[in-house]
């Protein structure tokens, strides 16, 4: 471990700005987070470049991680909240989740999930300890984990692996929204734990 890769609560604004975007300053393959994070005044936490955070006794509250970047690594985290998504991916590949612990509660009246991701290519989610509290009254979607290809361009979500992990997940009965009762054609499921669409 390099000396200046680890990041506090005290120290995250010398890595991150205002915002919760990396700063250009940070050159590290790796950033190493310990202890519990407050006060740190963002709420989002994007990584637009590759690199892997690896957490140590590292706890986070309300701070969602964007992940805009190839080749990234998420380990180790503790990560509680309660908001459209806990872990958002979009247009990546080689992103791996592990041995973190995510504790989700869905917001009212809004989609909710703990992990979502779309037209993303090998992503592994793997040991981590998922919990996630759906409330869904039939108009908008909660999953634990979402991971959507892109059926409209014909871009499926390719070698999606997830494995060893362990779930607790309470979600509201709602019935299977479709067109009509002969067809399955644009059915629309609002409450599931795991949900992969046009993914192979």
């Amino acid at each position: 471990m390099k000396e200046g890769n680890v990041v506090t609560n005290d120290t995250f604004h010398n890595y991150f700005d205002d915002s919760g975007n990396l700063l250009d300053t940070v050159t590290d393959d790796e950033l190493i987070f310990e202890g519990d994070f407050s006060g740190i005044d963002v709420n989002y936490i994007t990584i637009d470049r590759e690199i892997k955070f690896t957490g140590k006794n590292a706890i986070f509250n309300g701070v969602s991680f964007v992940i805009s970047s190839d080749d990234v690594e998420i380990t180790g985290f503790d990560l509680t909240g309660s908001d459209y998504a806990l872990i958002y991916l979009n247009d990546v590949s080689g992103v791996t989740i592990s041995d973190c612990k995510i504790n989700f509660t869905a917001v009212e009246d809004s989609e909710s999930y703990a992990i979502y991701a779309f037209s993303v290519d090998t992503l592994k989610i793997i040991n981590n300890n998922i919990t996630y509290v759906g409330c869904t009254n039939g108009n908008y979607i909660n999953n634990a984990i979402r991971i959507e290809g892109d059926e409209e361009e014909e871009i499926s979500s390719d070698e999606i692996i997830i494995q060893k992990n362990n779930f607790d997940i309470t979600l509201p009965s709602v019935a299977i929204k479709h067109p009509d009762m002969y067809s399955l054609e644009n059915t629309k499921i609002f409450s599931a734990g795991i949900d992969l669409i046009y993914c192979y």
